[in-house]
């Protein structure tokens, strides 16, 4: 039984040092990706206020291998990446986004309420007293 709940706290270890490695490497790109590759990746991102590279750093830590993958491909190949290629980027630009976004909140709309209504229906009933056992509700005897 001791084995088993060694090799779940060296299960929990290893999981914890991952994270903190994937994170330590996302701040380490993030501070090289707004360093450098924003002016690559974006020209009006790189002359941004250091408000909106602020605001993007969680993301920039998180997805920083499809980032660091892009750039590498940006640097490689200068043209647009194979995904965007004979798109102009102004095309693309705000109506397609709006598109987009309008569909996503459509999908809110109907899925919200679907599950919050789903997790209402199979919760848990509450504990009443009978639940419990009897040496819960009696006091202390010295």
């Amino acid at each position: 039984m001791a084995d088993e709940s060694f090799s779940y706290r060296t299960l929990v270890v290893l999981l914890l040092w991952a994270v903190e490695t994937y994170a330590a490497l996302g701040v380490i790109f993030a501070m090289a990706f707004q360093w450098r590759g924003l002016r690559l990746w974006d020209p009006v991102a790189a002359a941004s206020s250091w408000g909106f590279r602020v605001i993007i750093t969680p993301g920039v830590i998180l997805l920083w291998p499809m980032l660091a993958w892009r750039w590498r491909q940006r640097v490689v190949s200068p043209q647009l990446p194979p995904a965007e290629k004979g798109r102009d980027a102004l095309e693309a630009g705000p109506r397609r986004l709006r598109s987009a976004h309008a569909w996503a909140w459509k999908a809110l709309v109907v899925l919200a309420p679907l599950v919050l209504a789903g997790a209402i229906a199979y919760r848990p009933k509450p504990a009443t007293a009978r639940d419990w056992p009897r040496s819960h509700f009696e006091s202390p005897r010295p």
